[in-house]
């Protein structure tokens, strides 16, 4: 697949293939367009795609003029562009059946919101375990087994340090700075860096 910009428009690969399309279409003055089921017309920069388009290829094209945020519903609203012939969806699909699928789709998106929250604090668990075990391995590779046994804490603060790390886009050592105890952090911190280095 190819993403369609106002930068790549002009480009003579993507040119082509509007230029290709457009000679399948009706021209304009004959009532021809394009009907695109993406809202560009909702932004400023969709819109620049829309004119470009319509430059490159004497079409008129029409677009959704709304956002509706994480539903389909927005084809159901206003388009931009003249129309004699109705509403793009209603020349494309049967109305009913399309307003069941979207109630259908807006059913699955609340359902879905739903399932995320009840489910995130296991997969939050299942990840603080999954480090737990990386670390833990870590450590038995890196130290003795006595001193495994006599730094266990060390082993659940950086399982910690671990799952903070990946909520946020710091560097290792700032992370581990402020998760490790000060007796443990220079002996942990130095052997990551000569194991992972």
């Amino acid at each position: 697949g190819c993403k369609i910009s106002a930068s790549n428009v002009v480009t003579p690969q993507i040119r082509d293939f509007w230029e290709k399309l457009a000679s399948c279409v009706v021209p304009h003055e004959e009532g021809g367009h394009v009907d695109l089921f993406v809202p560009l017309a909702a932004s400023e920069s969709g819109m620049e795609v829309l004119s470009q388009l319509s430059h490159v290829t004497g079409l008129c094209f029409r677009a959704p003029a709304g956002i509706i945020t994480g539903s389909y519903q927005h084809i159901l609203g206003d388009w931009l562009g003249n129309s004699t012939d109705g509403s793009p969806p209603s020349i494309y699909f049967n109305e009913a059946k399309l307003l069941t699928w979207c109630r259908l789709a807006e059913t699955l998106e609340e359902a879905f919101t739903t399932v995320r929250k009840q489910t995130r604090p296991y997969f939050s668990e299942l990840q603080k375990n999954i480090y737990g075990r990386v670390f833990g391995q870590f450590l038995y590779d890196s130290m003795s087994l006595d001193k495994l046994q006599t730094q266990q804490e060390a082993a659940q603060v950086l399982a910690e340090g671990l799952v903070a790390l990946s909520r946020e886009n710091s560097g290792l050592r700032s992370c581990f700075g402020l998760f490790l105890p000060n007796n443990f952090q220079r002996i942990i911190l130095w052997n990551f860096c000569l194991h992972f280095s």
